[in-house]
């Protein structure tokens, strides 16, 4: 069993490596948690927004990290076929993306305490 940067378990079981958060209520989440959390039907399509917010290779992603993943989800979501991910990018760069969702009315952070709530009630 190794410790590696304080936050992750190696276990060998079988042959395979399994990766446990050294502590259940560190704020860390699986990535297949996260999916689960933000209703991203495929694989496929979160490893490009991992990629994208320069998430990919983590076995655990932080609170922040989820709701940057929230905030592209929602963007693009605004205008189908319009917004795009690079345009996100360029956004988010020049701090336009908190004026774009005020005028829609959304709030990201009441809707990331809500996948909170629902993360930690499916923990109990």
């Amino acid at each position: 069993m190794t410790v590696v940067k304080h936050q992750i378990v190696n276990r060998y079981r079988g042959g395979k490596t399994i990766n446990i958060p050294s502590n259940s209520d560190s704020g860390l989440i699986s990535i297949n948690e996260c999916r689960n959390l933000l209703s991203i039907n495929s694989r496929y399509t979160m490893n490009e927004y991992l990629k994208l917010l320069g998430f990919f290779g983590q076995h655990f992603l932080n609170w922040d990290e989820v709701k940057e993943i929230l905030k592209l989800r929602v963007f693009l979501g605004l205008k189908p076929g319009y917004n795009s991910k690079e345009m996100y990018l360029m956004l988010r760069e020049q701090g336009f993306l908190q004026d774009i969702f005020t005028s829609y009315g959304i709030d990201i952070e009441t809707r990331l305490r809500r996948i909170k709530d629902e993360y930690y009630k499916q923990q109990r």
